[in-house]
């Protein structure tokens, strides 16, 4: 899948397209305004390919195709939600590179573990809260109504919101973008209008962020646990 990624030219300011490729690494680029070279290096992300879709969906916003935005904001958070459990399923079972029988025993643990929940909840929330609670002990609500009443809903999602607490729960984030994504999945509907596709990706955007912050709290309880160990051990942290 190509991705238009936009980079910004750091010796004349102007902002201009790169195109990236699934996860590949971002060939080097040349600002068509001043061709000044610049080599693109990825963020550090619990899913380079959740944030290339978030580009893609923007873009298809911009391109007129809202409809194939949606879709591509929907799979960019599941995307995100299952990469990070695994990733954190590896680092517990200190797995580098798992073999193919490894890869497909974590994501049957994730289908499992989503299945467990026989509540009637749709299945995007029930697997919200199946990674939340292994990441941080809490239900996805719970994690973000406490995230946001200790630092704020801008460090949350990175940016001052118009949302609500009650805007960030996993049943509203199934409501705006999973809600019609199901809708081009099971009933062939094709014709949402550019407003609808912007509040997908918006929403998208704020579900992968609270997944950041999940991966950041749980790298956070990692380093805690190291430093008693090393203070126990009498080593220096």
């Amino acid at each position: 899948m190509k991705v238009p990624i936009p980079v910004p030219c750091r010796t004349c300011g102007a902002i201009y397209t790169v195109t990236g490729h699934g996860e590949k690494i971002l060939p080097p680029a040349f600002c068509p305004t001043c061709r000044a070279a610049i080599f693109c290096i990825d963020p550090l992300s619990i899913s380079i390919v959740a944030d290339r879709l978030l580009f893609r969906s923007r873009a298809e916003i911009d391109g007129d195709e809202p409809t194939i935005s949606i879709i591509c904001s929907a799979i960019a958070v599941e995307t995100a939600l299952t990469q990070v459990f695994i990733k954190w399923k590896k680092i517990d079972l200190k797995i580098g590179k798992p073999t193919p029988e490894q890869r497909e025993e974590l994501v049957n643990e994730y289908r499992n573990g989503t299945r467990r929940d026989k509540s009637k909840r749709s299945e995007f929330e029930k697997s919200m809260d199946f990674v939340s609670n292994f990441l941080t002990g809490k239900s996805f609500d719970n994690f973000v109504n406490d995230f946001v009443r200790e630092k704020g809903l801008a460090a949350l999602i990175g940016s001052e919101s118009p949302l609500g607490e009650v805007e960030l729960t996993a049943s509203y984030v199934h409501a705006k973008l999973f809600h019609k994504r199901n809708r081009i999945m099971h009933w062939g509907e094709v014709n949402f209008e550019k407003d609808d596709a912007l509040s997908a990706f918006t929403t998208a955007c704020d579900a992968i962020s609270v997944l950041k912050a999940m991966d950041r709290v749980r790298c956070e309880a990692m380093e805690r646990s190291f430093s008693k160990l090393n203070l126990a051990s009498g080593s220096p942290a």
